[in-house]
């Protein structure tokens, strides 16, 4: 399978993921702020206070999915630019087995909560910090992997800087937004929601501007439109230097006006070059 069409595929499968967590996120607000005053609540609060409502499950599965997705395809793409050197990507692979490990028991723990049990129980908040701790730990690894490769690949090119610039802006707001999530999560804060929320959708961001990078560059290859220009004064010069113009006289008359005879006479004169102008 081509790798433009594994980045597609699985660039597609989490876009669409982030879509139906968008999705579950408009369902808890409405459930919140309408549906409970309709059934006598008090307010949003007690909502949002209790995880195990189904929609909060779902997003927490979802997010845990496409997290391992972004880990995995990051992953991937450090496999595909060092020429599938197993020696470098060893490390990131290991980081990204634990990390699939503590995905698997995160779900795990999130889907056993009871109704009005806190999701900062321990049990939850230990497979929690293992899982953001070895995903950051992932990220930042694999995306230093690849800027280095592309850095040493092309260190006399300026071709690649627009990947270069995609995969650390990219991987910087992600690896953010890990932080202030964990950060927010040991405060025991539930604005880590918002960043939940956040977060699920920057996963997709890297993903999908490297695949609008390589698609603009498939359409339109370097040198394919873009006029030839000089690139040194002397290819200037030697481009608008105009070519010689050969100017022959071969025959000339000249005439009599007072016996209103012509005289003919034949003559080669010297050539006349324009460069010598």
């Amino acid at each position: 399978m081509p790798i433009y069409s594994i980045l597609m595929t699985v660039t597609t499968i989490m876009v669409v993921l982030a879509i139906a967590h968008a999705a579950l996120s408009l369902r808890g607000l409405l459930e919140a702020f309408s549906s409970s005053f309709h059934l006598g609540g008090a307010d949003g609060r007690a909502y949002y206070g209790d995880f195990a409502k189904e929609p909060y499950k779902l997003k927490n599965v979802i997010y845990v999915i496409n997290t391992f997705m972004a880990d995995g395809l990051l992953l991937w793409r450090v496999w595909v630019v060092w020429s599938y050197n197993w020696k470098v990507t060893c490390a990131p692979a290991i980081m990204f087995l634990g990390t699939m490990i503590a995905e698997i028991f995160t779900t795990i723990s999130l889907w056993a909560l009871k109704p009005n049990e806190s999701l900062f129980t321990p049990t939850v908040g230990h497979w929690f910090t293992s899982f953001w701790s070895l995903s950051l730990a992932t990220n930042v690894t694999c995306t230093t992997l690849i800027v280095i490769r592309i850095f040493r690949s092309s260190l006399n090119s300026a071709s690649y800087r627009a990947v270069i610039a995609v995969v650390i802006e990219s991987g910087a707001l992600y690896t953010l937004s890990i932080v202030f999530h964990m950060t927010l999560y040991e405060l025991r804060a539930n604005a880590g929601q918002i960043a939940n929320d956040v977060q699920t959708q920057l996963a997709v961001i890297g993903p999908t501007l490297i695949v609008v990078v390589v698609g603009r560059r498939m359409a339109h290859p370097p040198g394919a439109i873009a006029p030839k220009f000089a690139t040194s004064s002397y290819e200037l010069q030697t481009r608008c230097r105009p070519e010689a113009m050969v100017v022959e006289i071969s025959e000339y008359v000249e005439t009599n006006s007072h016996y209103g005879e012509a005289e003919g006479k034949a003559s080669v004169l010297p050539q006349i070059s324009a460069e010598s102008v």
